[in-house]
């Protein structure tokens, strides 16, 4: 079990390529249990990646080989930026192996997100690359209207869940 519980961020995040995360840039879940909890991200007023996958807590998560990605109850004031997938809370989300999950539950950012594709002020984007694989956002909102707090759905082969997400 990896765990990153009661984290507080409050210097600005300045990535030159992809991968820039208020508290985590990159989470591979490769067959362990990986847990972000209770974590807050001021950071300075921003999050920013040169590249892609740019996010307010998380800039990119991968769960693999049936391991499995939660995060819950942490928020991001930053404003978040990058170029694809860029969101205020995490920015891309991926299970790509039958029996692997990520969970974004019960969290709110309250930043603005902005990237040329799939940005969102909640997540950027969930996908998921084979059947049995999970990825579900539920319970989590937004108090910034720069863009939609939808969640971007790739329709990949697993189930991709979104419930309760909102704007503010």
């Amino acid at each position: 079990l990896t765990k990153i519980t009661g984290c507080t961020n409050y210097g600005a995040v300045n990535a030159t390529e992809s991968n820039a995360g208020g508290i985590v840039g990159l989470i591979n879940g490769s067959g362990n249990v990986c847990l972000v909890e209770k974590c807050v991200n001021t950071a300075g007023g921003t999050v920013r990646a040169g590249g892609n996958f740019s996010g307010g807590i998380i800039g990119y998560a991968q769960a693999n080989n049936g391991g499995q990605i939660t995060m819950r109850n942490c928020y991001s004031t930053a404003s978040v930026s990058g170029q694809k997938c860029v969101g205020g809370l995490a920015g891309d989300v991926w299970s790509i192996a039958e029996n692997s999950a990520v969970l974004i539950e019960s969290s709110y950012a309250s930043g603005t997100a902005i990237g040329t594709k799939y940005a969102s002020n909640t997540v950027g984007r969930i996908a998921t690359e084979a059947s049995g694989a999970t990825v579900m956002v539920r319970n989590c909102y937004s108090q910034s209207s720069s863009v939609p707090a939808d969640v971007n759905c790739y329709g990949g082969p697993g189930t991709e869940s979104v419930s309760n997400v909102k704007a503010l």
